[in-house]
């Protein structure tokens, strides 16, 4: 079953997006929309040179066409650097916030309707798996705040800078497992350097993916995205996910044959 969509708020058919008038004046005093990406993730989000891709990346390119005007992009490393960035003016709007209020309350943003649901995966080494795992965690995710603090030890915690980090200090032994999301941990499965990592669905967590905007921005915009949100058609989030997964042809490196 394809939990990636939320049905309780995306709309069923496809139509033009119809704005109000307050909507269009603000859009016309914008030359373009300043969005943050968190996520360097294959295929849920990423960047080839400029181009945004993925999941992700695909549905916020259906946004700026809805709206008529660009989006320009800029990648934190991480959401606690993307809060900071959208704090200091340097960009309008987190295109993947954790659908989180206390989280977004005490980070000063206000979130959208959720547009996705991801499901989380534990990825570990074949047959390493103890009863007191040491989790590899990548610095600066919020969801670390809400599912590994809450179910690991501080001592069986190792933070590191980037997923790829991570992903090595499962495979090198000197952790025991890390967790992704199911989009991520499939495409990671089917690369040759990963080849000894395994998977468990965890299916004690999953969240919801908001866009956010600082707290203090002028509402019409939050309004704006939550229209946008609730026009997307079921069929085009199904299309948009499915293309980044299921029909996706992965690139395969000379290990693959070996």
């Amino acid at each position: 079953m394809n939990r990636g969509f939320i049905k309780n708020n995306v709309s069923n058919g496809p139509a033009a997006l119809i704005l109000s008038p307050e909507e269009k004046t603000y859009l016309r005093d914008k030359k373009n929309l300043v969005v943050l990406i968190t996520q360097d993730q294959r295929p849920y989000s990423y960047f080839v040179n400029a181009d945004h891709k993925g999941i992700v990346g695909d549905l916020m390119k259906r946004f700026s066409k809805d709206i008529g005007i660009p989006l320009v992009y800029i990648q934190a490393k991480n959401e606690v650097e993307a809060v900071d960035l959208l704090q200091q003016g340097k960009a309008d709007i987190i295109c993947d916030f954790i659908q989180d209020y206390g989280i977004a309350e005490h980070s000063g943003i206000k979130i959208t309707f959720p547009y996705l649901e991801l499901q989380y995966t534990a990825l570990s080494k074949r047959g390493y798996l103890t009863d007191k795992p040491k989790v590899a965690c990548q610095e600066g995710r919020f969801f670390n705040q809400i599912y590994v603090d809450k179910n690991y030890t501080k001592e069986d915690i190792q933070y590191y800078p980037t997923l790829e980090d991570c992903l090595d200090a499962v495979e090198t032994g000197r952790a025991d497992v890390t967790y992704l999301n199911s989009y991520t941990a499939q495409e990671i499965l089917s690369e040759s350097k990963y080849r000894n990592l395994q998977a468990t669905l965890n299916s004690e967590f999953s969240h919801k993916v908001s866009m956010g905007i600082n707290i203090d921005q002028n509402p019409i915009l939050i309004k704006l995205l939550n229209r946008e949100i609730n026009h997307l058609g079921l069929t085009q989030v199904t299309q948009i996910i499915n293309k980044n997964t299921v029909l996706a042809k992965r690139k395969m490196t000379l290990l693959d044959y070996v």
